[in-house]
């Protein structure tokens, strides 16, 4: 797998779904609680990681880094954190859903 291979036009759609389905919870969220909202909660958590990781492959592709310091999710001050080797991985990752196949 090659990260030149990853379909921007996908990757930014992508993108705007997570941005959207965050606003849509946020609003959600904002409205008066009327019954328990923890899975609306744990939704927009996992929105908003998953918008972080895509973020992460926009700004690899573009040779920048999308996090300036360490994500707080599964981290202590005890680890070392190598901020290229995280956002490659994160990239690596991420890029296997936006490949798009070359014909031979």
């Amino acid at each position: 797998m090659s990260i030149e291979n990853v379909s921007l036009s996908a990757l930014v759609a992508a993108i705007r779904a997570c941005a959207d389905e965050s606003r849509t919870l946020k609003r959600q969220l904002r409205q008066p609680w009327t019954e328990p909202m923890a899975d609306a909660q744990r939704a927009l958590a996992r929105c908003r990681r998953r918008a972080t990781r895509l973020l992460i492959l926009r700004a690899w592709l573009r040779g920048r880094f999308h996090l300036a310091s360490p994500p707080r999710d599964g981290w202590s001050p005890t680890m070392t954190w190598d901020r290229e080797r995280h956002h490659r991985l994160v990239a690596e990752t991420v890029a296997k859903d936006f490949v798009y196949e070359v014909a031979s």
